[in-house]
């Protein structure tokens, strides 16, 4: 559902759902916050931020590629209360895939962050987020898992970090380490149809979620799906050899826990099957002015912890550049 929304942004956690993420990213980050803009106990922030997204798929053999860019656009407004302790903001766009001159919407969001508790060392993260009603049926290219409902969606999540500072005579370093848990509802009825997705021997295989009900095979998916991710970084600003430059390194490892229905004398019964995948992220950003930062994100995704490389219809690669500007 991030967005998760990477978890993994300049010196603190978010989740990954929406516009990053990843993975379900959930999460997205327009780019860093502005200061305080002294009104009240908050303040108004915007960003507009360009992106162009290259996506690497390999066939099951591993030995075909295929690649599919994409250019998209993003408007992130928000507003923080009781010294950022709340913050809420919305996020619409658009993105462009190659080869046409069609100009596709993003689903929209709506998002509340709560921070009851922040230190320089700590931080609880308790998020929720509504993805408006859509009808289009052109995927997301940027999202690891597609939402295929066309009403709301309603994304809750809670994600505790901690970060260690170390500051060296020309370099900062930030020591991280979070856990996020998500789960998602539905303004529609949701289906399973009856094609399983592929099997291994971690994963028991699942119904795929069809947005309605097609024949009388289907089952109503009610019971809830859940995701949990962690993640270990490093972050490196050299602030007095290189200002305005930020390097970051981090691991990410994802589960997600889906119900498989099986139905028997007119009652239907269902058990968690998990899907495991991880991956690594390297980050460079570089602010080119005091509104302005162009970054550059780079993953590699693997099969459970660190294992295969993933072929067929996931991804093995992500690069992301993106042009941010801080209205």
């Amino acid at each position: 559902m991030c967005r998760l929304v990477c978890l993994f942004i300049i010196g603190s956690l978010v989740p990954s759902i929406g516009i990053t993420q990843t993975i379900a990213s959930k999460k997205p980050a327009a780019g860093e916050l502005p200061t305080n803009l002294g009104l009240g106990a908050g303040g108004w922030y915007g960003a507009v931020e360009m992106r162009h997204h290259l996506a690497t798929f390999y066939d099951n053999s591993g030995d075909s590629m295929r690649q599919e860019p994409t250019t998209h656009v993003r408007l992130q407004l928000g507003g923080q209360l009781y010294d950022g302790m709340v913050d809420v903001y919305v996020n619409v766009g658009a993105y462009k895939r190659p080869q046409t001159l069609q100009v596709l919407q993003r689903r929209s969001e709506l998002s509340l962050d709560l921070r009851p508790f922040r230190s320089q060392y700590f931080e609880l993260l308790q998020y929720s987020l509504i993805k408006l009603p859509f009808r289009q049926q052109d995927p997301d290219p940027e999202a690891q898992e597609q939402e295929i409902s066309v009403g709301s969606v309603f994304v809750i999540g809670l994600a505790p970090s901690l970060r260690l500072p170390i500051e060296s005579r020309n370099i900062r370093y930030n020591l991280m380490f979070g856990v996020e848990a998500w789960t998602k509802l539905y303004s529609r009825k949701q289906y399973t149809d009856n094609q399983a997705t592929e099997m291994s021997e971690e994963n028991e295989g699942r119904l795929a979620l069809a947005s309605e009900q097609e024949n009388s095979e289907t089952i109503e998916d009610f019971a809830p799906h859940y995701n949990t991710q962690s993640l270990l970084g490093i972050q490196l600003i050299p602030f007095v050899l290189l200002p305005g430059l930020k390097l970051g390194l981090s691991s990410h490892y994802h589960t997600l826990f889906h119900p498989v229905y099986s139905s028997k004398d007119g009652s239907v019964e269902y058990k968690y099957s998990a899907e495991r995948y991880s991956y690594f992220t390297g980050k460079i950003e570089y602010a080119l002015s005091a509104r302005f930062s162009v970054i550059n994100e780079f993953s590699a995704y693997y099969d459970r912890f660190f294992q295969d490389q993933r072929v067929g219809l996931y991804r093995r690669y992500r690069n992301l550049m993106r042009l941010v500007c801080r209205l």
